[in-house]
């Protein structure tokens, strides 16, 4: 490992470790939850630089096992990390780095003589518990094979409800010190994180600016797996033989999504998102009184329903 491999972690000033945090579902969560309930403390910066770790650890993985090599290197790049290294085993473990780099930042809250050690500890303690079941999720939808509708909304809630729970419980607590709703904060989470799960699976049935489509790269998304739980034997072994042709034949691929649609997959999906942002909406008008902070929240779920077949 070269020197300079690593940059050192700074916090002398709030804005240096912030500068390379990207704007995504997760650092919007982290603002949004936090100013939402009044709190003002600078120091929420480095929580959201650490949900904006992990959110690239979760993507470069994900891009390393769909052999997007060049997204994942993207993904991995950060003001922590120097390095062209672009090789699949090199990438991973840069992965992991990242992972340490996050948990090095939450060390860093120590230092602000502000912040209660014991608010300290508690948030370093749900973030460590709650990313075993989003890695152990991550692991599920690698490693299953064709999981039944039950299975797939079950490791998708794993993936992505308990990662976007942990961020909002982290920004609740953070803001207000209080366990109770911070959990209620985690329960939004969860549902927002299904949200954005539906939302990427259904969109993903299409190739997106030179990115091959899920039915290209053989995962077995959401949509695909109610579509297995409704058609009939017949019709099931035909998508199955179109998913695994799809991947060499773009003729197979059409056929395989024409399936998924005409089965229903998106009207279904479709109405099981707007029933999780009712849900999430209602919730919301407890949890923040920030109006402002509030209908950011909405509106960015709301984007996410839009998604309809092509």
């Amino acid at each position: 490992m070269n020197e300079g491999f690593f940059s050192e972690i700074k916090l002398d000033n709030l804005a240096e470790a912030t500068e390379d945090v990207r704007d995504s579902y997760a650092t919007i969560l982290t603002y949004s939850c936090y100013y939402g309930l009044g709190a003002t403390n600078d120091s929420i910066l480095i929580l959201a630089n650490v949900a904006d770790l992990i959110t690239r650890v979760l993507k470069l993985f994900d891009d390393v096992i769909d052999n997007d090599i060049d997204v994942a290197y993207w993904h991995a790049r950060s003001k922590y990390i120097n390095t062209d290294d672009k090789v699949r085993g090199s990438l991973v473990n840069l992965g992991t780095v990242l992972f340490a780099k996050a948990g090095e930042l939450l060390s860093n809250l120590h230092h602000r003589d502000f912040i209660p050690p014991q608010v300290v500890a508690k948030i370093q303690g749900e973030t460590f518990k709650n990313i075993v079941p989003v890695v152990e999720g991550q692991q599920a939808s690698i490693l299953v094979e064709n999981p039944t509708l039950e299975s797939a909304v079950q490791i998708a809630e794993m993936k992505s409800g308990c990662f976007y729970g942990l961020v909002c419980w982290n920004a609740a607590y953070f803001a207000k010190f209080d366990e109770d709703l911070a959990h209620k904060f985690f329960e939004f989470g969860k549902l927002f994180g299904m949200i954005v799960q539906i939302a990427n699976d259904m969109s993903d049935i299409w190739s997106h600016e030179g990115n091959p489509s899920d039915l290209k790269q053989g995962v077995w998304s959401l949509p695909i797996a109610y579509s297995m739980s409704v058609l009939a034997a017949e019709e099931r072994t035909i998508l199955e033989s179109s998913l695994f042709a799809a991947r060499n034949s773009e003729e197979a691929e059409k056929k395989a999504r024409d399936m998924l649609i005409k089965s229903g997959a998106f009207v279904y999906w479709q109405i099981e998102n707007q029933v999780r942002i009712n849900r999430a909406k209602t919730m919301l008008k407890t949890l923040i009184p920030n109006g402002k902070e509030r209908e950011k929240l909405i509106h960015l779920m709301e984007r996410l329903i839009t998604v309809t077949p092509k």
